[in-house]
């Protein structure tokens, strides 16, 4: 009887205990690794792989290695394998991908706010320079670098509103960098040719009382507000719109250079029919003495070739209204108003050609 019985428990007993052991063997982390996979998941749509990218890339490694020790783990016999280590990756894969969505978020927040106001701030420089600058003839290499940072601040914009804010950055920041150093560089050049009123001022004023005192008529032409005053007995009595040289700022060094000359002239020919090719035209003494000097001056330093010439041929002459700056070096008036002028001067008018009659202060508004 106890035999019988011994045979009858022994089976249980022994499934009993093979069931409590198998019920405590180590299980697969399958949970824990469906958590590290829904973070990365989470992440991705936060797009942490470009704005968060360090901790996104640990997270999928960590993911990855989980991954491959529970293949290994699942090839030895069952009783055998252990998950302790790929749990631990699991959770640290998944801590990784929630904190990779954190600073994700926080970076394109941050990036929004940072290249929306620098594109604002870059946008009214633009618009400053615009109102400031922007016919002005800069020197070729100034000129291509401000087109250059124009269209790498466009496309800087473009990836902005594509939500591309690593390649807006980069663009957006190159570009105001650039955009900033020509500003400045037009902003110095600006006041250094400004520097000039004072004269300029004084040879205007010297221009009007020696109208006044012969009472005679004098032409003054301001260069920067593009405009041609003709004055009789010191008094204004006519302003029209003036064309000039395509590199008009600054004095003309040489011919070809294509400036307007500055300084003190006189009209000593009046042209019409074939004697000009603009319509009707008043040749000016230039070069004069001082223009003469100076030019030898610039040759002797080497500031201009020892080949160059002087130039001559500056008239005031027909054929302007284009509205653009468009001469070799004279002052262009329409064919209309050149015919007034032509009718109210002689040979012997001053002719005072000017910088700016304003001030910097005046011309320019920062």
């Amino acid at each position: 009887m106890r035999k019988r019985l011994f045979f009858i428990i022994l089976p249980i007993i022994t499934i009993t205990i093979v069931t409590i052991w198998i019920y405590n063997l180590p299980q697969p982390p399958a949970a824990q690794v469906n958590q590290a996979r829904n973070a990365i998941a989470e992440a991705d749509k936060s797009l942490s792989g470009k704005y968060s990218a360090s901790l996104y890339k640990e997270a999928v490694t960590l993911y990855d290695s989980a991954m491959h020790y529970w293949k290994i783990e699942n090839e030895k016999i069952f009783f055998n394998r252990k998950y302790s280590h790929i749990e631990s990756l699991a959770l640290r894969s998944e801590k990784k991908a929630i904190l990779a969505k954190e600073r994700s978020i926080n970076n394109v927040a941050s990036f929004q706010n940072r290249l929306g106001k620098t594109i604002k701030e870059t946008d009214s420089l633009l618009k400053q320079y615009d109102q400031n600058f922007n016919k002005v003839p800069w020197p070729t290499a100034l000129k291509k670098k401000e087109v250059r940072a124009r269209l790498l601040f466009s496309e800087g914009k473009l990836a902005f509103d594509k939500k591309d804010y690593l390649k807006s950055a980069k663009c957006i920041d190159k570009a105001t960098e650039q955009i900033h150093e020509v500003f400045i560089v037009a902003k110095n050049e600006m006041k250094n040719y400004f520097d000039n009123h004072p004269e300029w001022q004084q040879q205007v004023d010297n221009a009007i009382a020696r109208s006044r005192k012969q009472n005679a008529p004098a032409i003054v032409v301001d260069k920067f507000a593009g405009k041609c005053y003709l004055y009789h007995s010191g008094k204004l009595i006519s302003t029209w719109d003036a064309e000039l040289g395509k590199n008009w700022i600054g004095d003309k060094k040489m011919k070809g250079d294509k400036a307007t000359p500055e300084g003190n002239y006189y009209v000593t020919a009046k042209k019409s029919g074939r004697n000009t090719t603009y319509y009707k035209a008043l040749l000016i003494n230039y070069p004069n003495e001082e223009d003469k000097a100076s030019f030898a001056a610039a040759k002797k330093k080497g500031q201009i070739p020892s080949s160059a010439g002087i130039g001559n041929n500056i008239e005031i002459h027909g054929g302007g209204g284009k509205g653009v700056h468009w001469t070799d070096g004279c002052v262009a008036l329409s064919n209309p108003d050149m015919d007034k002028i032509y009718h109210q001067v002689t040979v012997g008018t001053p002719v005072t050609i000017v910088g700016s009659l304003r001030p910097f202060e005046e011309v320019f508004n920062f």
